[in-house]
Order: structure tokens, then sequence, then C-alpha cells
């Protein structure tokens, strides 16, 4: 039974339910399901790159009332719907909340709710209210249906999002296998977990199982993406292959493909193609592209292009105020840029006050501190950071916030200690090429450095 459900991608087999794609932070730009944030690129676009947009299916089971079916489809529509945003799945969670008071024996929705809830807290609101719900949806669907694969899977994606607790997380997932053989989703997810706790080569065998099982598009995305974070960009560019094959009217495929020339060789022309197709959208990846041009007024304008604001994932913030004002300062208006970061800052300020314990928030806020010349309380905020999400707690965060940290050494005139972060980066899996990064915006103090380019191997 296919039971998981998530942000970019729904996948139903037997019973309804949603297939999920981690999304990742960081500027934007892991061809497969991984956002970048500053380093590298822009910030929040996992959902189109990862998997371009849901691939829907009516559930086979409703509620029995009226007033719950109707909110129930219109909390799937919300949560399926191509480019959701936040305040769209939000809106759907709520809706799926609504509909298990009104029918507390539904368990598909407690399924759903559990799914969604326990989502939104890994990529955008990790507040306890949050996490509280997650947890009562996914403990009341095991209890109401204690041999549901989707309902072992669904306590299972709880304690892999919201808690971190990987071992734990695997168990529930193995029971799922236990009870459903034939669903892929089990191993699929069980394949994110591994990831998460750093053991890459079983990440590897797992997903690939998982392709083998049901060869789909979305498969091929994050089998691609986890070989980027490994480096082995041959093997990516089959799987991204394979995915185009199956899809190819599908934009994740050619963005993923677009992207992969960059991290390995720096070549943007795929990329430019792609995006000339679109009038509008793909925001941080346009920013991305015209800082790299030194085009700054393409760049203020790609900030200007969307309202959401500030960009998140579950990897970043990024308010807008903070990528206009480097384009500002790279532009030579100092006097505006100074007043854009301290535009992000007065938006930070407050959520980090709300959250405390956000790492992101913390690297956001060291990032816009660094940007107006207060070194030494970015720092603090960029440590703090760190320490919230160590190596072991999550190996695929812990790389993306250590480039925020090599980017806030950098703005902050400590040269030596971000190139030291920096080369320390290349010891383990890493989500961007050494191209990617020679370009990244955000390092733009160390480019003229030497020994920039020796690590980053373009000297």
């Amino acid at each position: 039974m296919n039971w998981c459900r998530g942000a970019a991608l729904r996948s139903v087999r037997k019973t309804s339910s949603r297939s999920v794609m981690p999304i990742t932070r960081h500027a934007a730009l892991l061809v497969a399901g991984t956002c970048l944030g500053w380093g590298g690129l822009p910030a929040s676009l996992t959902a189109s790159q990862a998997s371009g947009g849901p691939e829907t299916s009516p559930p086979a089971e409703a509620p029995a009332t009226a007033e719950a079916r109707a909110l129930f489809e219109e909390s799937n529509a919300l949560w399926t719907r191509p480019g959701r945003t936040e305040a769209e799945a939000e809106r759907a969670a709520d809706l799926m909340h609504e509909v298990t008071v009104l029918e507390p024996e539904f368990v598909l929705g407690h399924i759903y709710l559990a799914q969604e809830d326990a989502y939104i807290h890994q990529t955008w609101d990790r507040s306890s209210v949050r996490a509280r719900r997650a947890r009562a949806a996914a403990t009341t669907a095991v209890e109401l249906a204690p041999r549901r694969a989707d309902a072992q899977g669904a306590y299972g994606t709880y304690l892999y999002r919201v808690e971190k607790d990987y071992e734990g997380s695997l168990e529930y997932y193995r029971r799922a296998m236990e009870l459903d053989p034939d669903d892929v989703v089990p191993t699929r997810m069980s394949g994110y977990v591994a990831r998460r706790a750093g053991r890459w080569d079983e990440a590897v065998e797992l997903l690939e199982a998982a392709r083998e099982m049901e060869p789909t598009r979305s498969a091929e995305a994050e089998l691609g993406n986890t070989y980027v974070w490994l480096g082995e960009y041959d093997q990516a560019r089959k799987a991204f292959e394979r995915g185009r094959a199956l899809a190819p009217e599908h934009r994740q495929p050619r963005s993923a493909l677009a992207w992969l020339d960059v991290h390995e060789r720096g070549d943007r022309t795929a990329l430019r193609e792609f995006l000339d197709e679109f009038d509008s959208g793909y925001e941080e990846f346009r920013w991305w592209l015209a800082m790299t041009d030194e085009d700054w007024d393409g760049a203020i304008a790609a900030m200007e292009m969307g309202e959401e604001d500030p960009l998140n994932s579950q990897y970043s913030v990024l308010p807008r105020a903070m990528a206009r004002g480097l384009a500002l300062r790279r532009r030579g208006d100092e006097a505006d840029a100074m007043a854009a970061f301290g535009e992000a800052l007065a938006m930070l300020e407050p959520m980090l006050e709300a959250e405390p314990g956000d790492p992101r928030l913390h690297l956001a806020t060291g990032t816009a501190l660094a940007l107006l010349g207060r070194g030494d309380e970015a720092l603090e905020h960029g440590q703090r950071g760190m320490a919230l999400m160590p190596r072991e707690r999550d190996a695929m965060a812990s790389a993306d916030f250590q480039v925020q940290m090599t980017e806030i050494l950098a703005l902050s005139g400590r040269i030596d200690e971000a190139l030291d972060s920096l080369e320390e980066q290349f010891s383990r899996p890493f989500p961007w090429g050494k191209a990617t990064l020679s370009m990244g915006p955000w390092l733009y103090p160390l480019a003229d450095h030497p020994r920039f380019a020796t690590i980053l191997g373009t000297s």
C-alpha cells in the first residue's frame, strides 16, 4: 500500500497515498531535489526542481459525510497543486485536520495529516505546535489501524521528519514492508532516511532497489540527486536521462540535467535555455544566473518577481531584501544595500525570537549581520546554528549549513577561516559541484584568493 505523502509529488497505488520527495535549502539547485541557499544558488525551489510538480491520482478512500468529503477533496487539490506555496500547504493540512475532527475514525485522514504536518515541519514551520499535531495524527493512525502499512509508514515519516529519529523511523518502515511487501514507498523512504544518517552506500542501494521495483521519473530524480551528492555525475546523468525518457514533457529532468552541467562543468547554457522557456517563475534560478553574469539589475528584478518572503526551504530562510541587497552592493550602491540588509535583519529578528531553536534562522541572521559589518555577532549566530544541527543529527542539513557558515566567515572578512571551512566541506558528500561553488554569489570575497581556486580546482 502506497502511504507516503509529501510536498513534491503524490503517487498512488493500491489505496490512496502520497509519495514524498524531501526538499532541500541553499540557493536552490541541486539537480534533483535539494535547495541550495545562499552559497551556491537561491533558496526554495525544491518542489519545482525535485519533482517539477506532483503526480496525482484520486484517493480510493473517502470520508463518509458530504461535508468531510468536500474538505478532503479541497485539501488534496491544494496539496497536489503544481507550484504549491507554503501557505497553500498549510491550508491543505488545516483542512485535513478539520476532516479528522469531523470523522475521527477516518484513518486515511490521520495518515495524510501526519505526513503533511511532518513535511511542513521539516520544510518550513519548525514550531512545537506543528510537531505535536503531526505526532498526534501519526499516533492515532497506528492506533486505529495497526495492520495498515500506510499507518505504520506515517509514524515512520513523523519520526524521520520531525524527531530525526532515524533508527526508529526505519523500524516503522520495516513494519510497513512486512505488511505490504509489494509497496515501493517504504523502501524509497528508507533510502531517504539513510542519506540523512550519512549512510550513503546504503541509501544508493535502497534507492536503486526502489527504482527497480517501480521505475518512475520521481524515483530517477531522487536517485540522481543522491549521486550528485556523491559527486558521481555520470551515474546522476544516467538517472536523469532515464527520468526524461519516462516523462519527456516534464520540467524536472530538463532542469536537473541543466543544473548537472553547471555542477560538473560550470556550463550554464542549458540552464539559460530552460529559463528562457518561461515568462515567470524560477526567480531564485534567475537571481543566481544574473549574479553569475554580473547582471546586477537582472538579479534585483528577479527578486521582485514573486511574493513569498522570506524564501523558505528546509535548509534556509532567505529574505528577498538580503538577496536584493547583495546585488545592490555588487552594483556599487552601498547605501541602498545596507538599507536592504537592515530590512532583512528586521524581518529575521522576530522570527528568531519566536523560534530560537531553528538553526536556519541563526544562520540567516548571521549572514545578515555579516553583510552589515557586525562580524562578531554574525559568527556567534553561525556557530549557534551549526551546534543545533550537527552532522550526526542530519548529514544533509549539516552539509548545507556548513556552506552557510563558510559564507558568514567570508562576508565577515575571516578569509582564512572561510577557506578552511570550505576545504573541510569536501571531505564528505556535498550537494553542489565545485564549479557551481566557484560562481557562488555569497562567496565573492573569496573569488580572487589563490587558495579558493586551488580548493575548487579552477586554478
